[in-house]
């Protein structure tokens, strides 16, 4: 597995796998997202390395879809709230 802060880091630089488009849940990958300018104010990454970003509108469907290793806050890169050895922080 990944190590947190790897992520956290990679994801900074990259920007999220996918974003959220919707209230249902539906998402999209990156290029799609970037042609159609979505705000994303937060990125949740997963353990996995997988990572979705959201708008503030959003964050809450987003937060609940999967358990999230870490939450990013867009564009301040501040790490909100992450989860180490199954202990969350923030």
């Amino acid at each position: 597995m990944p190590d947190i802060v790897d992520l956290i880091q990679r994801t900074i630089v990259l920007g999220p796998n996918e974003v959220l488009i919707n209230e249902e849940g539906e998402h999209m990958p990156q290029p799609k997202y970037d042609a159609l300018r979505l705000p994303v104010d937060y990125i949740f990454i997963r353990e996995d390395g997988w990572s979705l970003g959201s708008s503030f509108k959003l964050s809450g469907i987003a937060d609940k879809m999967y358990r999230w290793a870490a939450v990013i806050s867009v564009p301040s890169n501040r790490v909100r709230r992450y989860r180490y050895n199954g202990e969350t922080n923030g």
